[in-house]
């Protein structure tokens, strides 16, 4: 005889039933109907730990984060369960990172972890954040006490790798990926790393046959971009049979992303730039759904920055603050030969590279806020102004002390830093700041041929290209005017027709003596983290010059762009 259930039992069994039914919805990514049945709980039962989870991991899935916040924070207050505190807290994790609250979600996916010791998901998403604040010392100590504990696993020891990676320690990176490849020879993820690695080290023959294996290994995976970076490719080449067949496949937007830059690429190599624009466009067009970007903002923030830095203000601020390092800034748009340049000097015996150092833009955005919080006293009396820029100085010249231990100049080769030089006037007066122009037309084209691993958001659309390019056009301008014979600029197209000429002018600006080994930067052995890591490594050449042309009857948006004021 079937015992009957309790009232309370029956309430029990219709809530999972239709926690069941929403979770299948979810699952099957039916999110307008697992947003229905959370609602509907959540009116039967607003204080039960189980459906309080499903509304957050519900309002997660509708991009609602701080709704998935607010449904987290009330189910841990009413959650007993270990295991279940783990999942509440790395859902909170979750949310809090959407919503921009780093420090937070840290704080969420410690907790998590704390909470079930074995979950590597949330060691993972913490570590991740880490990484995205640039902690990358406590990621490392994280990682490497949870490899202790889980020696088998490789997601571990590739992220790692990754951190290391991120500190400029590529050989140490290199062993990392090593290990875990003689452990377990199909972990793709380590050979595309790696492929990734010995880009930077300058090998890119090794690089080019360890995405190869990769992707042999997991032909699904987003590596194509990468490969197609590092191979030349013919119309009987096998690669560009699987890129084609690649692209034939149902893809999500990261996947047709990463095709459709690659063979954008494989279809310029054999010349054929219709159809490869077809592709650059398809790229460009989806990756820009991902990115946040406005014009107007930027446009607004080059007026703020045109409207502080006046002849007053350099009157009253210049020679104020006292720093005797030497670092030489190459600045400019991406894409513009910087990466060249910063090779070739890298070769002098009294220069050190850099790189793409992001201290800077560190050290702005701290006198920013501290200037804006003095309201109508912006930016501050002079002798608040004075000790602010007095202390961005020793910040930086902190951040850069192992690049002085040996040479007497060294590199800071941030494109974005034309933004700042104002502020590298005024903060270092021994400092040599060089302004890399290459043809407008080239510049946005070669952006707009590029997957940038850091965010360049204006790159992805013709238009909002051509007018970014144009704000920085102006506002080198308006850094010329004010400080006259401040900035050394260097032309693409000169320096590859005539670098010892350039070079000498650059390295007489520094009262350097020329060094012959400059010009054989090809061989210079250093590691390059840009777009450029491939290029600089050969010989100089002029192909790139005017290779807009190509791409002429499809580049309209962007010649307009170019030509109007917005």
């Amino acid at each position: 005889m079937q015992q009957s259930l309790t009232p309370n039992q029956s309430v029990e069994a219709a809530l999972k039933k239709e926690l069941d039914s929403g979770a299948d919805a979810l699952a099957a990514g039916n999110i307008q109907s697992a947003t229905e049945v959370a609602q509907s709980l959540l009116t039967k039962a607003h204080d039960n730990y189980q459906v309080l989870q499903f509304a957050g991991v519900t309002a997660l899935a509708e991009n609602r984060p701080q709704i998935a916040a607010g449904h987290f924070k009330h189910a841990l207050s009413v959650c007993r369960a270990p295991l279940d505190m783990a999942r509440t807290w790395h859902g909170l994790g979750l949310a809090l990172f959407q919503m921009g609250d780093q420090n937070q979600a840290c704080e969420a996916f410690a907790r998590a972890a704390q909470a079930h010791p074995g979950n590597l998901v949330s060691i993972i998403e913490w570590t991740n954040t880490l990484m995205v604040m640039n902690r990358h010392g406590e990621a490392e100590t994280i990682l490497r006490k949870s490899m202790a504990r889980f020696p088998d696993d490789t997601r571990l020891p590739i992220m790692l790798g990754n951190i290391l990676t991120a500190q400029n320690r590529q050989l140490d990176a290199l062993r990392i990926y090593d290990d875990v490849i003689e452990k377990h020879p199909d972990a793709s993820t380590a050979h595309f790393n790696r492929s990734v690695v010995l880009t930077m080290l300058g090998k890119p023959q090794e690089a080019e046959q360890a995405v190869m294996h990769a992707l042999e290994l997991e032909p699904e995976m987003n590596g194509y971009y990468q490969l197609s970076n590092l191979h030349t490719f013919s119309p009987e080449d096998s690669w560009f049979a699987k890129l084609k067949q690649r692209a034939e496949q149902s893809l999500d937007e990261a996947g047709r992303i990463d095709i459709d830059f690659a063979l954008a690429k494989a279809y310029e190599d054999l010349r054929d730039y219709d159809r490869a624009f077809t592709h650059l466009q398809a790229a460009n067009t989806a990756k820009r759904r991902s990115v946040q970007f406005s014009g107007v903002n930027e446009k607004l923030r080059a007026n703020r920055i045109t409207s502080l830095f006046t002849p007053d203000f350099f009157a009253q601020f210049q020679g104020k603050v006292s720093s005797d390092i030497k670092p030489m800034f190459i600045l400019g748009m991406p894409r513009s030969g910087s990466t060249l340049l910063e090779q070739m000097l890298a070769a002098h015996p009294s220069i050190a590279a850099g790189g793409e150092l992001p201290h800077m833009i560190f050290i702005a955005k701290n006198i920013g806020e501290i200037w804006g919080t003095r309201g109508s006293n912006f930016p501050g009396n002079g002798t608040e102004v004075i000790a602010d820029l007095q202390k961005g100085a020793d910040q930086y010249a902190a951040m850069t002390a192992p690049l002085r231990q040996a040479k007497e100049y060294f590199t800071d080769k941030l494109p974005g830093n034309f933004q700042f030089i104002g502020l590298l006037h005024l903060m270092f007066p021994n400092a040599i700041i060089i302004n890399c122009k290459r043809d407008p037309m080239d510049t946005c084209l070669s952006c707009y041929q590029r997957l940038f691993s850091s965010e360049v958001p204006y790159s992805y659309d013709l238009t909002e290209l051509g007018q970014y390019y144009r704000l920085y056009d102006t506002l080198m301008q308006h850094w010329h005017k004010l400080l006259p014979g401040r900035i050394l600029d260097v032309e693409y197209e000169k320096l590859v027709v005539d670098p010892e000429a350039e070079l000498r002018r650059i390295l007489d600006k520094c009262g350097l003596e020329f060094d012959a080994a400059c010009l054989e930067h090809a061989s210079v052995k250093r590691t390059v983290t840009t777009a450029s890591a491939a290029q600089v490594r050969k010989p100089l050449y002029q192909t790139s010059v005017h290779r807009w042309k190509h791409y002429e009857s499809h580049l309209g948006p962007l010649l307009k762009a170019l030509q109007t004021d917005h």
